[in-house]
């Protein structure tokens, strides 16, 4: 499943299309930069996929045709896609709400995948799942109730009347997945009470870069107890999902390209391979005609700065096509830097620039985070600096 909501079905044995279906989500949803792949599920013969609008779709796993849709979440309430409505959590709860109160929302959305999983709580087996927020911690909850597994607490938090905040915001019991502090100013700056940030509000600021380079934490929680077992510092942006064999080998890939192969236990690197572009999705593993397979789409990501591409790539314990030898040799030579050593070249252009249509982007995808000047901040003199982008 692509970003555009479309899905596409491969055959096994040769690698082509079986069928394609286009989710065509209504254009008002989202933005651009919202409109990532969150993948399907497979289950009784149907193919499941959530489209961006709020709809929730079965088809036909062998043919593709549509066997029934629901209007699950209205996006004009702010909604991607969840499903039909059991309960709600709210991670960074607005005001006069609780976690699980209903109240005006803020925008905080969880870009991760929600991993479902079974697990023992107080002596007894519990439906569960966790997503890791951009909080930096992990919410571990009772997926038919709603309910927290482990523990998370309301605490009181500063307040700011202009942002209708809440007096309180839920903290996890256990670690956070991110530090929640800095050890080491980088260049330019000034650690304040000599490595925490201060919780306390500011306003009037603007989006900018750090004068240090981005870097991802990948980590292996313990969900019975919300506790790290292993955590390792990238030095790009973690933006690969990943996941675990029944034989303990954790798969994830990398902005610069690799496919990699971590033991479970200790993380430890078992094996890379190198394709044609960043690996910015989530591994699958299945099983045909009783031999394993792993296959992964390999196409960058702008967020991710990795080379561009949109290849599939299909691996066994006997496969015969090798790594990208040149890009395995660059990757070294970077100490796996990757996405960062090599950033995405811009197309050349073959044609007029269409200032309409680069004038609606600019309003539709840049806007809310960046500001008309580009530089951050709220949405302002929109018509002055959308045309002259």
């Amino acid at each position: 499943m692509n970003g555009a909501n479309d899905v596409f079905a491969f055959d096994v044995e040769t690698g082509t299309i079986r069928w394609r279906y286009e989710g065509k989500p209504d254009t008002r949803a989202g933005s651009p930069m919202d409109r990532a792949s969150r993948g399907v599920a497979l289950g009784d013969g149907r193919v499941y996929l959530g489209i961006a609008d709020g709809r929730l779709t079965a088809l036909d796993q062998h043919t593709g045709q549509q066997v029934w849709q629901v209007q699950a979440e209205r996006f004009q309430e702010g909604f991607a896609i969840t499903g039909a409505l059991v309960w709600t959590f709210y991670t960074v709860p607005g005001p006069a709400s609780s976690a699980t109160t209903p109240g005006p929302r803020t925008r905080m959305p969880g870009r991760a995948a929600v991993v479902l999983f079974d697990a023992t709580y107080g002596g007894k087996q519990r439906k569960a799942l966790v997503q890791v927020s951009k909080t930096g911690w992990a919410y571990i909850l009772d997926r038919v109730t709603g309910e927290p597994l482990v523990g998370i607490d309301e605490k009181a938090v500063p307040q700011e009347a202009r942002q209708k905040t809440a007096a309180t915001q839920p903290y996890p019991r256990g670690d956070a997945i991110v530090p929640q502090q800095i050890d080491i100013a980088p260049e330019g700056a000034t650690l304040l009470d000599n490595r925490e940030l201060p919780n306390k509000a500011y306003m009037g600021g603007s989006l900018t870069q750090a004068q240090a380079d981005d870097g991802g934490v990948f980590a292996a929680l313990d969900v019975r107890t919300n506790r790290i077992a292993w955590r390792q510092q990238w030095r790009e942006i973690c933006y690969s999902g990943s996941v675990v064999t029944a034989g303990g080998i954790v798969f994830t890939g990398r902005a610069d390209g690799r496919l990699t192969a971590l033991d479970k236990r200790n993380g430890r690197k078992l094996w890379e391979f190198m394709t044609d572009a960043g690996v910015n999705t989530t591994v699958t593993t299945f099983e045909h005609k009783g031999k394993q397979y792993v296959v992964v789409h390999a196409g960058g990501g702008s967020f991710a700065n990795g080379k561009r591409g949109d290849g599939i790539w299909m691996f066994s314990l006997d496969g015969k096509i090798g790594p990208v030898v040149a890009s395995v040799e660059a990757a070294a030579a970077t100490g796996g830097a990757g996405a960062a050593a090599r950033p995405a070249v811009l197309p050349t252009l073959t044609s007029a620039a269409d200032l309409v249509a680069g004038e609606a982007i600019c309003r539709e995808a840049c806007l809310a985070c960046h500001g008309a000047s580009g530089a951050g901040g709220a949405r302002r003199a929109v018509d002055r600096h959308c045309s002259a982008v």
